[in-house]
């Protein structure tokens, strides 16, 4: 059943967490990389007997035919490099360059997380499930796995509230208002710290993020 999702919040760290919180996510995406850029490698040796502008194609009939795993991130840095041996700039372009100690943003799909000095930014655009694909991604696995281990202090923490299309669809008086799906530390919505009851499919939430 398809579910119209959207997710967003600003998540104030404490300022020892920034870095700490930048190097997991930096070395969550280079070990997702470094997992695409070995698949990539498995297909090479059939794709580069195909012309390079019709090598997206045949990586899209391999995975058809079961020659190899579905993966719209090689479709799109194949695309990218326009059918070529993908270089750094490709992987660039799709959001998986190389990672620094002062690299601010993360993408993956829909969602994006950026720090903007000691505030966590997280963001899902609106797509069928895409707020469960952001959390079952590498970028939303690394950041929450994080999140859970951060000693929260004084005037950090924060929500993260969304909406999906049923809510919306919600005819109750006061229905269909966005939701809390996560808090964080003391500056978690009282509301919030006072309701633990699940909103996400198979889990549940509290003052510290548990899903």
């Amino acid at each position: 059943m398809s579910k119209y999702e959207w997710e967003e919040g600003c998540i104030a760290l404490p300022t020892a967490e920034v870095p700490r919180l930048r190097k997991a996510l930096n070395a969550a995406q280079a070990k997702y990389v470094a997992e695409q850029k070995r698949q990539l490698e498995r297909v090479w040796p059939k794709l580069k007997n195909v012309a390079p502008d019709k090598r997206t194609e045949a990586l899209w009939k391999m995975f058809i035919d079961r020659q190899a795993p579905s993966n719209g991130e090689l479709q799109a840095i194949l695309s990218a490099s326009k059918g070529r041996k993908p270089t750094a700039e490709h992987w660039g372009q799709i959001g998986l360059g190389p990672c620094t100690n002062r690299t601010k943003s993360w993408y993956c799909g829909d969602a994006e997380a950026r720090l903007d000095g000691r505030e966590l930014l997280w963001s899902v655009c609106e797509n069928n499930h895409a707020v469960d694909h952001a959390h079952e991604s590498w970028l939303g696995e690394a950041l929450f796995a994080h999140l859970r281990t951060v000693k929260w202090t004084r005037g950090s923490g924060g929500d993260i509230v969304g909406n999906d299309e049923y809510n919306r669809e919600s005819t109750f008086a006061g229905g269909g208002a966005n939701y809390v799906t996560a808090s964080y530390g003391p500056k978690a919505s009282c509301e919030h710290r006072c309701d633990p009851s699940p909103v996400r499919g198979g889990g549940g939430f509290g003052l510290y993020g548990r899903w």
